[in-house]
């Protein structure tokens, strides 16, 4: 029989400047074990809004149902444009590199994680399996400075890229126990323009993808207990 169990957060951030810049904060989380012989009842409370130096919105819930081993399924990872960057390129980029674009950067995205979680002690299932942790994410408002385009003209520009990152973790029970979201540039921005291709753009997102996955990993960490070394 398994064991699962309910978690409650304690809403804990780093406040002060200093330990802003040097410390990683944490969500310190106290953990109660309880053994059931029956279906415990869901969580529908509504997830709170917690302040944090990692994410634009971290929400977290009071209690949920969690496996009592680090085991999670990472599910397929969406991927699209802004909208105002599909009306300034779509007619100068072919819909072959728009969607390489797309299938690249969700597969990059979900290679940190997975690598991330890896390196946590975490198992990373391929498909969704009861009393796991289901993970899902989606890249939005992608927006590439300096595309590929048809005419394959140098391209110079002075800030990569910008995207939006949302990550929902459910619990057992398939209630959500934290939302993130973020908006974050790719690369900074540099007072010259530096010429880009395809190869230096994906680099610059995928370094930006690596911190994202950072921070998630930190956070789903909090919620299950690495195992302990006999």
């Amino acid at each position: 029989m398994n064991m699962f169990k309910p978690i409650h957060f304690l809403h804990n951030v780093c406040s002060s400047d200093r330990m802003f810049n040097s410390l990683i904060c944490v969500l310190f989380i106290c953990i109660t074990i309880i053994s059931y012989t029956s279906y415990a009842q869901p969580n529908t409370k509504a997830l709170e809004l917690i302040s944090n130096p990692h994410f634009d919105v971290l929400r977290i819930a009071d209690s949920a149902l969690i496996p009592s081993s680090r085991k999670i399924y990472i599910g397929d990872i969406g991927a699209s444009f802004s909208s105002s960057w599909i009306k300034e390129f779509k007619g100068q980029t072919t819909s072959r590199y728009r969607n390489q674009i797309l299938d690249e950067y969700s597969q990059a995205l979900k290679n940190n994680i997975k690598q991330k979680l890896l390196l946590s002690g975490w198992q990373v299932f391929e498909q969704a399996e009861p009393g796991t942790l289901i993970l899902k994410a989606k890249l939005t408002d992608l927006y590439i400075y300096g595309p590929q385009k048809q005419t394959r003209e140098h391209i110079l520009v002075k800030t990569i890229g910008q995207s939006t990152v949302s990550f929902i973790v459910e619990g057992i029970d398939q209630q959500a126990i934290m939302e993130m979201q973020d908006h974050r540039v790719a690369g900074s921005a540099s007072n010259h323009f530096i010429e880009v291709d395809k190869g230096i753009n994906y680099s610059r997102f995928n370094s930006l993808m690596q911190a994202w996955a950072t921070h998630l990993v930190m956070y789903v960490d909090s919620v299950v207990e690495e195992p302990k070394s006999t």
